[in-house]
């Protein structure tokens, strides 16, 4: 079982200012030129038009007149899943993107809104765990904790990637202050994977909006940290009353994962029947039983890729509700065995 211990104080962070500083001229010229070149791609070039288009037109027209969440279904056909321009990165502007089913990345020029036309996600129920991974979480040998360490975590995931020859974010200076000022208002969290020594060896974050949530991006500098923080982070949504876990894009290591690919209109019919509920969760502390390599996912209480695909396929509201009340009871219950189980000594506390 995977070890979870009191975290003594908050781990030394990189303050945003200091972030913010620390992009050069170099660092904003090389990002821009790498930009460029990722842009011109013979795949993307066929879209530079309409996002030019997309770009003048915002600029034309008086502020107060600008669309500040575009129709998620209507995206440009030669870019798949852009949408249009996203007008900034204040918390309410993001949040009612994330609640229109849209997620801003951009790697230069203003910030864009994404809807592709078939999105990635993974059903709660059907994450895979490979036998090295189950190992691994029985091994012991790596502490969880959430929300212990967040910009740290965003700034891994912001840094380079040993596998890329070229290094290019979207995660740029003023987009990380805007994850940093959701997440002191509790929508975005982040998992942090620490090894033996107390290293941060991998994590994640992401954004929390109705029973959704959405993983933004991950790193690991041990081998299969980011995994074990997937791992985790899923199991504990599925244990809260989520739905599902939007990551957004095709990879082959996330459909390893269990995540598949799902069109545009059933991921956008899930948030319009998800996206808008209160958050099933508000304390988010890891619970030890649930870091355990032992579970198996299709077997646990919890939404199953059925039990949302028939909720929104054309049960009646009280039957949506029905469920959604049977999901805040599992979470209830599970709630009050930590709790028990804190009062009797028989868990350790987590961080």
């Amino acid at each position: 079982m995977l070890a979870l211990s009191i975290v003594e104080g908050r781990p030394e962070m990189p303050n945003i200012q200091t972030v913010n500083e620390g992009w050069s001229p170099a660092d904003w010229v090389h990002q821009h030129v790498a930009a460029t070149a990722y842009a011109l791609r013979p795949k993307r070039l066929a879209g530079l038009p309409g996002v030019l288009r997309a770009v003048a037109a915002f600029h034309l027209t008086p502020a107060d007149l600008r669309v500040r969440v575009p129709d998620p279904r209507r995206t440009l056909a030669a870019l798949d899943g852009f949408a249009g321009i996203c007008p900034d990165l204040a918390p309410d502007t993001l949040m009612a993107g994330y609640r229109s089913g849209l997620y801003q990345a951009s790697h230069a020029g203003p910030y864009k809104w994404w809807s592709p036309t078939r999105r990635m996600v993974l059903f709660l129920d059907e994450l895979h765990l490979e036998k090295n991974l189950r190992r691994k979480l029985r091994q012991g040998r790596f502490r969880v904790t959430f929300d212990s360490a967040f910009e740290a975590v965003v700034q891994h995931c912001a840094g380079p990637r040993r596998q890329r020859r070229v290094h290019l974010t979207w995660l740029l200076p003023p987009v990380i202050e805007a994850y940093a000022a959701l997440h002191r208002l509790g929508h975005a969290h982040s998992v942090e994977v620490w090894d033996e020594e107390g290293r941060l060896a991998g994590g994640l974050f992401g954004v929390s909006w109705g029973r959704l949530f959405t993983t933004e991006s991950q790193f690991a500098l041990d081998r299969d940290a980011s995994k074990i923080a997937f791992a985790i982070l899923n199991r504990h949504l599925q244990a809260w009353g989520y739905v599902l876990n939007d990551v957004h894009n095709w990879s082959a290591h996330l459909e390893r994962l269990g995540c598949a690919l799902i069109p545009r209109d059933d991921f956008l019919s899930i948030v319009e029947a998800f996206g808008r509920d209160p958050s099933p969760q508000t304390d988010w502390t890891p619970v030890d039983r649930l870091c355990a390599g032992d579970w198996e996912p299709a077997a646990e209480a919890g939404w199953t890729r059925h039990d949302v695909v028939s909720a929104v396929a054309g049960a009646p509201a009280e039957a949506r509700d029905e469920a959604r009340f049977a999901a805040d009871a599992n979470a209830d219950a599970n709630a009050g065995a930590d709790d028990a189980a804190h009062r009797d000594g028989t868990m350790p506390s987590a961080a």
